[in-house]
């Protein structure tokens, strides 16, 4: 009787400590959480948990893919007139990066007329100096203001270009003037009709404002149409009428 009833005993649950390491595995094994992460600061942190969380963050393959399911957000956008200084209006964030937005700093002071163009945290300011000299193109960190500002150098002349078949531009990473040759039927008039948009990999997109993107049929007649911006991969266009 005695062994009878013993083997109908209920079996006794885990310790309380072998069931907080089965849960501790189950999380740590499972590399998908680390995709549920909304942003890249929480990567980081959840990065230094394991060794085995380090190696899966540290692949290009997952940070690509990481990249594709967290875009950048937009943290608000820059305005200028002609009664108001260039100022920031950030959109509204979570907790975590409106943090981030009042650690900033976007007084680019009262030369700032313009931005030109932003990446990755930088953004290029057109910049007219107290002193009367010509405005400069000037990079701005304004999440990272330690890092200071750098001047870019003028895109040299070319005066034996055909005017209207070739665009100047500035490579930055190598800090010189590159010149790019139009495609045959584009033109590059006064009031900047065309622009270029950042492609995947090291390539770009031209954006004529009178190319596929309207009916053959339309004209502007006596209207100036400008294309002001372009997203990556010509994911968006702004045309100024």
């Amino acid at each position: 009787m005695d062994a009878a009833a013993k083997s109908t005993e209920p079996t006794p649950p885990p310790p309380p400590q072998a069931a907080s390491a089965a849960q501790i595995s189950a999380v740590l094994g499972n590399d998908d959480i680390l995709l549920r992460l909304d942003f890249p600061t929480c990567h980081v942190r959840a990065a230094a948990v394991s060794k085995r969380w380090l190696r899966h963050a540290s692949d290009p393959a997952f940070l690509r893919r990481f990249a594709r399911l967290h875009p950048p957000r937009l943290l608000g956008c820059f305005v200028n007139s002609s009664n108001f200084p260039l100022r920031f209006v950030p959109l509204p964030q979570p907790p975590e990066l409106d943090a981030v937005i009042r650690r900033g700093r976007f007084d680019f002071g009262s030369g700032a007329a313009n931005v030109s163009d932003c990446r990755n945290g930088r953004v290029i300011v057109f910049v007219m100096p107290d002193n009367g000299m010509p405005g400069e193109e000037t990079v701005f960190s304004p999440l990272h203001p330690g890092r200071g500002t750098t001047v870019l150098p003028q895109p040299q002349e070319v005066s034996a270009l055909p005017y209207g078949r070739y665009i100047l531009g500035l490579d930055v990473a190598s800090m010189s003037s590159i010149c790019i040759k139009l495609p045959d039927g584009v033109e590059f008039e006064c009031g900047a009709n065309l622009a270029l948009s950042r492609a995947e990999g090291s390539g770009f997109r031209l954006v004529h404002v009178l190319g596929h993107l309207a009916d053959p049929s339309w004209t502007s007649r006596s209207a100036v149409v400008q294309v002001p911006a372009v997203g990556d991969n010509a994911d968006f266009v702004f045309m100024r009428i």
